[in-house]
């Protein structure tokens, strides 16, 4: 899920780990994988994010999202 204007976002309610990217100008900030459900608040020490994306457990490693890489998002019809 893809959150922008977005500087953090919650674990509560969620009933399995993320990975959280966290991204500004499409470019990547920090990535957290793993994060597991109830942090009330998960947020990057990194800098100012723009935008976040929340990913299912393991996928930012398996598709080699990496801080200062670049993430690109199109529109799906």
């Amino acid at each position: 899920m893809l959150f922008r204007d977005a500087r953090s976002i919650t674990t509560v309610g969620m009933h399995y780990p993320i990975d959280v990217v966290f991204l500004r100008g499409g470019i990547v900030l920090d990535v957290q994988a793993g994060v597991p459900p109830g942090r009330v608040e998960v947020t990057t020490a990194t800098g100012s994010a723009d935008t976040v994306l929340e990913l299912g457990p393991g996928a930012a490693v398996s598709m080699g999202v990496r801080v200062g890489g670049r993430v690109s998002f199109r529109p799906i019809s």
